[in-house]
């Protein structure tokens, strides 16, 4: 059809919605650690040996993650399906004792409201990370660090930093880590590449 005959609707994603949604909201000097795809209940470990597993990757991860960026506060927020698992819980317990700056907001917030504050968002496999890059202005990491089936699902995704060992993560340049990622990872939506085309017209 005819561009004139498109009707374009707003990304809920674009700048003026997210603005709209989040008026008081600021990028902050912080870190938001979003678990999703983790734990495996099928793997044959106690509990112990769970939480102990989780506790060392996770906690390894985020201190270095904190050490290269100099991000004061970790923000942490189990997915919907980890608030009552004990598993979690524990581990979230652990790493409060552990990380300087640590705070379980858990119950308080969303997992958008905490990537809206944050400099750098980090997750396993989850959407909430597809939401952090089309955000853009923020660095976005998946964590494949669990042994989970599909822990590598965020590489499809050029806007995301998908980390498969910490030994990688160490050698992230700390520069790009002080960045926080402040520049637009997004791609444009098509109502942005067909808003350009009207403007503009189509490519020779």
């Amino acid at each position: 059809p005819d561009l004139d005959q498109i009707h374009l609707i707003g990304h809920p994603m674009n700048e003026d919605a997210v603005q709209a949604l989040f008026t008081e909201k600021r990028r902050g000097n912080r870190i938001a650690a979003l678990p999703s795809s983790c734990l495996d209940y099928e793997n044959g470990q106690s509990h112990d040996q769970q939480v102990d597993h989780l506790v060392t990757v996770w906690g390894s991860a985020l201190e270095i993650i904190q050490k290269k960026s100099h991000q004061p506060e970790i923000w942490w927020k189990l997915h919907p399906s980890f608030v009552d698992d004990p598993v979690m819980l524990d581990v979230t317990r652990k790493l409060a004792d552990r990380l300087p700056g640590f705070q379980s907001m858990t119950g308080k917030m969303t997992a958008e409201q905490m990537i809206v504050q944050s400099s750098i968002v980090v997750g396993d496999v989850s959407s909430v990370l597809l939401w952090s890059m089309r955000l853009g202005q923020r660095l976005t990491i998946s964590l494949d660090l669990f042994n989970m089936p599909g822990g590598d699902e965020m590489s499809y995704y050029p806007g995301i930093k998908v980390i498969r060992s910490l030994d990688g993560l160490q050698d992230l340049d700390d520069a790009a880590l002080a960045d926080h990622g402040g520049r637009d990872t997004a791609y444009p939506t098509i109502g942005e590449f067909l808003s350009r085309v009207r403007r503009e017209g189509p490519a020779a």
